[in-house]
């Protein structure tokens, strides 16, 4: 594990949570649509997958992106992680 892979998936089950929420989905379609593989954010919860930097910097972008949300409006829970990550 790199040093700042506890810290990327905090910040990565954090912000899947509030977009699950957001969108009235479940973890499962939100991993499929962010990493193209529905079982991705429950391994990574449950500590049987790592974080690659890049694949880390495209689901933070799609969380990050206002098309992907009701309204066009990112959860502040989102926002509120892109205030404290440097992606």
């Amino acid at each position: 594990m790199t040093p700042g892979e506890p810290i990327m998936r905090k910040a990565l089950l954090r912000a899947a949570t509030a977009a699950a929420k957001a969108r009235g989905q479940t973890q499962n379609t939100i991993s499929l649509k962010a990493y193209g593989d529905s079982r991705f954010l429950g391994k990574l919860a449950a500590g049987r997958a790592s974080i690659p930097a890049g694949k880390f910097d495209k689901a933070m972008a799609w969380f990050g992106n206002r098309s992907n949300y009701p309204n066009r409006v990112v959860p502040p829970e989102v926002a509120d992680i892109f205030s404290h990550v440097k992606l």
